[in-house]
Formats: structure tokens, C-alpha cells, sequence
């Protein structure tokens, strides 16, 4: 039903009893009673537990786990881990390899959607796709409805960083059918936040924001995890190209205060615009490497528009040599819930800072195709308009 916040805290709540009586057996028990897929992460973004990491890890020494157990115990430590430990991907892949062996299709089927959330399908495609197809055929293989859901969803994602919106739609209304028929509710409002991206990728900001306000509301009554920074970055982009980011500086300001150093570009933009140059700055340089998933693209960005209005020109060739393997992207997209702007609108501004006009004009040419893929005519002015200002083109630069 999508209520993760309750579902952890009374997996927590048995967790506690368990290292209460100080056995072994009911804190593996207690551990191994996550066995349902989700969609989204199943805590707060960057957030990680140190504690259970390390009883997991004891309880994995145990040698008497049934194989089930132990995939149950690898697929809760690779949650629990940091998002920046390489150790998560690596416990994800060992967890979905047990699974195989085990020959029980839910379990693989929850394996592989844990896994599918530790990589992005923008970064990590060649990782990305068989993933996917493997969910697809467990789906197929028995009776899941969560499972053809999670398919469906993830065939979206697939469809969204391809830049094809018409089967994402397809995808997702399919999704739709599915959440509907199961009452799967929590994966119905899930899939909602495609309309305020949608609405962003098309210039509709202020039904952008509605749509979003009202999706993000009925997934906190649900119990999802926390979505202020979601939605504050959501709305600092939507602010940000229209003109008016100094407006919700409170807002950022408090999610900054919540999840620094994370999202330092759009805060920093945001007191800039509120002609508070120091501070902008000073978090400006607090800046951190990227996490690398659904929102890199979009913090990248950021981060790039921010280095040019500092005048930083070694952030800026840092982030033009990050962003530049995803130079075909909206920003963003397959997230299913916000977008920015095409990564190549970013390249070309980058570029064309760093004194390479001809690099800018591709790069802008790439910007114009992207914003006809998603019917963007405010995508497709800003690309024109950057064109239009370069300077006349020549044999190199």
C-alpha cells in the first residue's frame, strides 16, 4: 500500500525486542520480514544505519541461515549501507545471485527491484537493461501483480531516458491498469509524479506545481518516506527557470539545512538571487561529489549554472566533463518525477564559458532535438535563443 515509513517503523519496533532478549534467531527473523518490492528507496535520501549494518553483517556469519534467510539478511544490509559505500551495489548483486539459486520467483523478483534501485538508468544503461528484462520474465513466470507493476514502471524509466514520452505513457498507464485492478495504491500514487514532470518538461509550470503538491501529498498520507527535498528541488527548478528563484529561498534553505552538503547549487543560486552573494559562496563551496542516481543530471546541472554565475571556470570544466556521457538526456526524465532541462542546454552554456563556441552550438543543436522529443517550446527558445547569441561559426574553438 506504500506505506513505508509504518512498515519500517514496526520492522524496527521487532528489531529492538529481538536485540532486547539478545537472540540471534528473532533479529534474523525480525530483519527478514521485508519481503515486498518498492519503487522509491525505503529511507530518507542519503540516509544510511550504521548499527544495523553491523549486526547484519554479524548475523550473516551465522552458518546455519537458510539460504532464504541469508538472501533476505544481503538485500536489508545493502539498504542499510551508505549510499556513497561501494559495498551497497556489491551486497545488492550477491543478494540477486542467491536469489537464482534459490528458484523462488518473489524472492528474486525482490532482489532485482532493490537492485534496479541502486542503479540508474541514465548513468548505468548496459547494467540497467538486463535488470530489467530478468523482472520482466519473473513477472511473467508467476502470479505478482507488484512484479508486472515494477516492470512496467521500470520500463518507463527506460522509455523517459530515451527521450520517447509516448511510451513512457504507454508503460505507465499499463502500470496504472495494474495498480487499479490489485489496489495497489501505493504504486498508483507513485506513478502520478509523471504529470508534474511532465507539466515541467512543457513549460505548464504552475500546473506543474499543483500536480505536484497534490501527488507529493497523497504519497506522505500514504507513509512514503520523506519527500521535502524531492519537493523542494522540484520546485527550486521550476522557480529557476522562471525567473524567480529569490521566492522560495526559505524553502531551500531548510531542505539545504536538512540534506547538506546535498543540492548546495540550486541554495546557492537561490541566495544569489536573493542578492546574498557571501553566503551563496560559502555553500557553493561546501560542494561534494554528486551521489550517482536518479537525481545526478539534475544536481550536475545545477551545479554547472552555478559555476558559471560564480565565474568558476575549473567547476565548470569539471561538470561539463561529468555531464558530457549524458550529453542526449533531459535531465533527469527517467526519474518519473522531475526534470530540469536538456543535459546539452547545460553543455552548451558550460561550453560556451569556457571559450569553445563551435563545442556550444552542437551541443545547443543536441538541446533543440531533446525539447522536440518532449513537445518543450520553452526548451526549444532557450536552445534557439543560445544559438542565436553565439558568435558566427569558424574552423575551430
Amino acid at each position: 500500500m506504500g506505506a513505508i515509513v509504518p512498515a519500517r517503523e514496526a520492522q524496527q519496533q521487532a528489531v529492538r525486542v529481538a536485540r532486547a532478549e539478545g537472540r540471534a534467531d528473532l533479529l534474523t527473523a525480525a530483519y527478514t520480514t521485508w519481503t515486498e518490492p518498492t519503487p522509491w528507496r525505503v529511507r530518507a535520501y542519503a540516509d544510511s544505519d550504521p548499527e544495523a549494518v553491523e549486526e547484519l553483517g554479524r548475523l550473516l556469519e551465522t552458518r546455519d541461515l537458510a539460504d532464504r534467510q541469508r538472501c533476505l539478511l544481503l538485500d536489508q544490509l545493502a539498504d542499510a549501507l551508505d549510499d556513497t559505500d561501494p559495498r551497497a551495489l556489491t551486497v545488492a548483486y550477491q543478494a540477486v545471485e542467491l536469489a537464482r539459486t534459490v528458484g523462488e520467483p518473489r524472492l528474486r523478483g525482490l532482489t532485482l527491484t532493490s537492485l534496479l534501485r541502486r542503479i540508474d538508468c541514465e548513468l548505468d544503461p548496459a547494467a540497467y537493461l538486463p535488470l530489467h528484462e530478468e523482472l520482466t520474465e519473473v513477472a511473467a513466470a508467476q502470479d505478482g501483480p507488484e512484479y508486472s507493476w515494477m516492470s512496467a514502471y521500470t520500463a518507463a524509466r527506460i522509455a523517459a531516458a530515451r527521450n520517447d514520452p509516448e511510451h513512457m505513457e504507454r508503460c505507465l498507464v499499463r502500470a496504472d491498469g495494474i495498480a487499479r485492478t490489485y489496489e495497489l495504491q501505493g504504486a498508483f500514487a507513485v506513478a502520478r509524479l509523471r504529470r508534474p514532470m511532465l507539466a515541467m518538461a512543457q513549460g505548464r509550470f504552475e500546473e506543474a506545481e499543483r500536480e505536484l503538491g497534490s501527488a507529493v501529498a497523497e504519497l506522505r498520507a500514504r507513509g512514503a518516506v520523506d519527500l521535502s527535498g524531492l519537493a523542494g528541488l522540484a520546485i527550486g527548478c521550476i522557480r529557476l527557470q522562471q525567473g524567480r528563484l529569490a521566492e522560495v529561498l526559505p524553502v531551500l534553505l531548510a531542505v539545504w539545512e536538512q540534506y547538506q552538503p546535498h543540492n548546495e547549487a540550486l541554495t546557492a543560486l537561490a541566495l544569489l538571487a536573493a542578492d546574498r552573494p557571501e553566503e551563496a559562496r560559502e555553500v557553493f563551496g561546501r560542494r561534494a561529489p554528486l551521489l550517482r542516481d536518479f537525481a545526478y543530471s539534475i544536481l550536475a546541472g545545477l551545479r554547472g549554472a552555478a559555476a558559471i554565475a560564480f565565474g568558476d571556470r575549473e567547476a565548470a570544466a569539471e561538470v561539463y566533463a561529468d555531464l558530457l556521457p549524458l550529453r542526449g538526456l533531459a535531465g533527469g526524465a527517467s526519474s518519473l518525477s522531475l526534470v530540469f532541462r536538456p543535459v546539452a542546454q547545460t553543455l552548451g552554456d558550460l561550453a560556451r564559458f569556457l571559450g569553445r563556441p563551435n563545442d556550444a552550438r552542437n551541443h545547443y543543436h543536441d538541446a533543440v532535438r531533446v525539447a522536440a522529443a518532449w513537445d518543450s517550446p520553452h526548451w526549444e527558445a532557450a536552445a534557439r535563443a543560445a544559438l542565436a547569441d553565439l558568435p558566427a561559426a569558424s574552423a575551430s574553438g
